[in-house]
């Protein structure tokens, strides 16, 4: 699709670049590209959040897409600072949840995929 110049490019969806890295890998360059341009629209947005819950929510879903690039290193790095975020904000659910998913990662059960968007 071609866009002109003031034209704002749709938003980059989580399910979109989880798909591409499904579909053609990590070192492919246009999901490398991808990755690249959801986390800037993600960072942009985390930066102007009022609520420390978006930058929580960033963590989880930037865990996600280290979860489909098989880096469970850097998803379970993301899902501690989440957990982290949502203690402090005494979202004690929140912070549950978060932490099930890290104590998955880490008994390494083999089933990551299933862990994604819980």
């Amino acid at each position: 699709m071609e866009q002109f110049p003031g034209q704002e490019r749709p938003k980059i969806e989580k399910e979109e670049v989880l798909a591409a890295i499904r579909a053609k890998g990590i070192e492919d360059p246009e999901v490398k590209a991808l990755i690249l341009q959801w986390t800037k629209e993600r960072e942009d947005e985390r930066n102007r959040a009022q609520s420390a819950r978006v930058v929580v929510q960033f963590e989880i879903d930037r865990a996600d897409l280290y979860i489909a690039a098989g880096d469970i290193e850097g998803a379970i790095e993301s899902l501690e600072r989440a957990s982290e975020l949502a203690y402090g904000e005494r979202e004690m659910d929140l912070r549950d949840t978060i932490e099930e998913k890290i104590e998955r990662l880490e008994d390494g059960d083999g089933m990551w995929a299933s862990i994604l968007t819980e």
